[in-house]
């Protein structure tokens, strides 16, 4: 998913780490500057992870990374002092009790996926936009998988029921796509939504629309789909 917060990051390691981060020894901390040794391996991360066509430009990175006030965030987690998983997401609540948090980007280095690192960054993560109080929900896209073939496809499917798993729920009767930079094609993508209080599915996507002023359009009744795929390649989106 292309896929902003914690006062409580530092730089270091010394706030506390959710349980399940914990457990598996890594460390979560936000990258606040060019100057953090966590960058590289975060930004090779974040570049081999995903398409082209759904990488924002680089120039994004530089413009808010470390700009005083930028609603962007960027962390990493750690093990053993190598970056294993990165995120960065973007806080749409600015402190008010109806907006949400967009998860723009969560992946795994290449040599470290299965091992669960996503999951306890993710759950790391939601347990304190939960503890904020005034979060509505966590949205982040992913690729519609009804718009891919073959392999990516079915990557596609099991990347939403790896979020369903994590509480999400995917928001049907919508279409979306996204042009990541000025020069890359358009993709249909997929929102999916993890909310922190009871949400229908149309306050998901009224929340969606105004939170991330998203070009997302209404195309059949709205439904929010918590339970994973049970069959790849069917679809469960109109």
């Amino acid at each position: 998913g292309r896929m902003p917060l914690l006062a409580e990051f530092g730089c270091g390691g010394s706030r506390p780490r959710g349980r399940e981060a914990q457990e598996r020894g890594m460390d979560i901390a936000e990258i606040k500057g060019f100057d953090d040794p966590r960058l590289p391996d975060w930004l090779d991360i974040w570049q081999a992870a995903f398409p082209a066509e759904e990488l924002v430009p680089f120039s994004r990175v530089l413009c808010e990374l470390g700009r005083s006030g930028s609603p962007h965030h960027f962390v990493a987690g750690s093990i053993d002092d190598r970056v294993c998983a990165m995120a960065w997401y973007v806080d749409m609540a600015g402190g008010t009790d109806h907006g949400a948090i967009w998860l723009w980007y969560l992946a795994v280095h290449w040599e470290m996926r299965g091992r669960g690192h996503g999951a306890a960054l993710l759950r790391d993560l939601v347990d304190r936009f939960r503890r904020r109080g005034t979060v509505r929900a966590l949205v982040l896209e992913v690729e519609d998988p009804d718009a891919l073939k073959g392999p990516r496809s079915d990557l596609a499917w099991r990347r939403i029921g790896f979020y369903q798993r994590l509480g999400c729920g995917l928001l049907t009767g919508v279409s979306y796509s996204i042009r990541a930079a000025a020069w890359s094609p358009r993709t249909r993508m997929c929102w999916m939504v993890l909310p922190f209080a009871p949400l229908v599915a149309e306050e998901a996507f009224e929340l969606i629309r105004v939170s991330t002023e998203a070009e997302i359009s209404r195309v059949g009744p709205l439904g929010l789909e918590f339970g994973e795929p049970s069959v790849p390649n069917q679809p469960t989106r109109p």
